[in-house]
């Protein structure tokens, strides 16, 4: 009950008076059964409790008389025009009724064919419908309104000259959407990996925030590079379940990344090819993400140190990470399609003796780290003759 409540509908104070013991669907308080007077709270047991006879005084109301349900909680929907009917006969397991102000229950089918939910469908008039369910399956049907509104909503223009292609690895959200309304939960929505003690059920996608302040006041949107106007983006951002009331501190946008056609450009080295006193480090030399850049920087300045004493810096081997990602950007890439590279392990020569597909998918990992490292290790050693040195960048 920590933190409740939260969402309220105008008629929850009236009804808590009345004796309404609430309880949650989907965040919003909703009137679960009625006791005599105000303050009652829900009790569990394997006896009676005390909701027993007020329930049973409701049903017993029912069925001599009438009441009142309360359905805000609802999805509700609005189905008009020419084909309705043979619409929804096709939609429905139930045929639809056929006098205007008759209602049905009938359940909703699935794409697998199976049961996606019970509705209550009304006739309201000759070609209009006017359909009830629960409030998951108005979250269901909802889960594209997000991206119905990415979709439409106004987009800032390159300018004259900002022609070049996005990069695969870091796409705006609306370029992903464009290519398919599911593309985004396999992205930055992918609800992999992440857990709900509360809801034990898989969510269909999820928008993770990452803390951006000490005082837990300021949280990032991860994965949301956009071009959306700033005037778009609140709005749009709004329809996502859990920021309706979400407050902008900052507006996102893309970044522009430039980098060399290592390929082509540079030698093993990341020297320049046609002026061998550049050297190039970081992320312009191709790569894509904080260590991957980083790692870059180091060697270009470990190979600098070198040069400048007179040594010969040998480059590292290529079963490791960093020497791996420095063989593909100055060579072991296609140059005319070159695109920023993340390490991965599809970088690293292959092993030996090591099951293939998703099965041996761990046993490569730990044999490609394994060998990594020792390959680094040997490498600092001919790197720094008697130096004592760290070992962290395989």
């Amino acid at each position: 009950a920590a933190g409740r409540p939260v969402r309220t509908r105008p008629a929850y104070e009236a009804q808590k008076q009345m004796g309404a013991v609430m309880g949650l669907n989907y965040g919003w308080e909703h009137p679960l059964w009625y006791a005599d007077a105000p303050g009652a709270v829900d009790t569990d047991g394997f006896t009676r409790q005390n909701w027993w006879a007020p329930v049973g005084e409701e049903c017993k109301m029912l069925r001599k008389s009438a009441g009142i349900i309360d359905i805000s909680n609802f999805a509700k929907y609005r189905v008009r025009g020419s084909g309705a009917e043979a619409w929804l006969n096709a939609l429905f397991a139930n045929n639809m009724p056929k006098a205007v102000g008759r209602s049905c229950l009938t359940p909703l089918i699935g794409k697998r064919g199976g049961i996606a939910g019970d509705f209550t469908v009304t006739r309201i008039a000759e070609d209009e419908f006017w359909i009830i369910g629960s409030g998951m399956a108005e979250r269901y049907h909802q889960r594209f309104a997000f991206i119905d509104a990415l979709l439409a909503a106004e987009k800032t223009a390159f300018h004259e000259g900002e022609d070049a292609p996005y990069f695969e690895g870091c796409l705006p959200v609306e370029v992903m959407a464009e290519r398919g309304r599911e593309t985004l939960r396999y992205g930055p929505l992918k609800p992999v990996g992440l857990t709900n003690p509360h809801r034990p059920e898989k969510p269909y996608a999820v928008v993770q925030l990452r803390r951006d302040n000490a005082l837990g006041t300021l949280f990032n949107i991860v994965g949301f590079q956009t071009k959306m106007r700033y005037g778009a983006q609140a709005e749009v951002l709004r329809t996502i379940p859990g920021l309706e009331e979400a407050r902008f501190a900052r507006l996102g946008g893309i970044h522009r990344n430039t980098f060399l056609n290592s390929p082509r450009l540079l030698d093993g080295h990341m020297l320049l090819r046609a002026r061998p006193d550049l050297r190039f480090a970081g992320q312009i030399t191709g790569v894509e993400g904080y260590v991957e850049s980083a790692a870059m920087g180091l060697l270009a300045g470990r190979m600098a140190v070198a040069e400048a004493s007179g040594r010969d810096l040998p480059v590292p081997p290529q079963t490791t990470a960093t020497g791996a990602l420095l063989a593909h950007i100055t060579g072991g890439a296609e140059a005319t399609t070159f695109q920023p590279m993340n390490v991965n392990f599809g970088l690293f020569p292959p092993l030996d003796g090591v099951r293939s597909g998703r099965r041996g998918k761990r046993d490569r990992a730990l044999g490609y780290t394994a060998r990594a490292k020792q390959a680094w290790m040997g490498w600092l050693a001919d790197a720094a003759p008697g130096q004592k040195v760290m070992a962290d960048l395989p």
